[in-house]
């Protein structure tokens, strides 16, 4: 918007009439978390998440921490665990060291525990 990038991928910026935007998929967010978490395959309730952490991408770009959106949007306040990026993010919720959200074509069988 600033001119300084050419080319971005990111989510369309609302009525936003001065840049030109090419669609290339929709993603469904879930909440998962590993079975080993999991544990007896019963549904996590809201105390549950308290309980455990949420594993959270750090935003290195705006040096902010995501906490003040989630007490906003009234999301769970719980530990939280920042990673610096996606892939660190799954790995960690694959072996059970807590939950997030990640999209859902990245949950299979081997992967998924729990999804909302």
């Amino acid at each position: 918007m600033d001119g300084e990038i050419d080319l971005a991928i990111a989510p369309t910026p609302k009525n936003n009439e001065d840049l030109e935007s090419i669609f290339l998929e929709d993603v469904v967010l879930v909440t998962a978390m590993s079975r080993r978490l999991l544990q007896e395959k019963r549904t996590p309730t809201k105390e549950f998440l308290t309980k455990h952490p949420q594993i959270l991408v750090y935003n290195h770009q705006h040096n902010e921490r995501p906490d003040t959106t989630i007490r906003k949007t009234g999301k769970e306040a719980g530990h939280k665990i920042y990673v610096p990026d996606h892939h660190t993010k799954v790995k960690m919720i694959e072996g059970g060291v807590g939950w997030g959200r990640i999209a859902k074509s990245e949950c299979t069988k081997e992967k998924k525990s729990g999804a909302d």
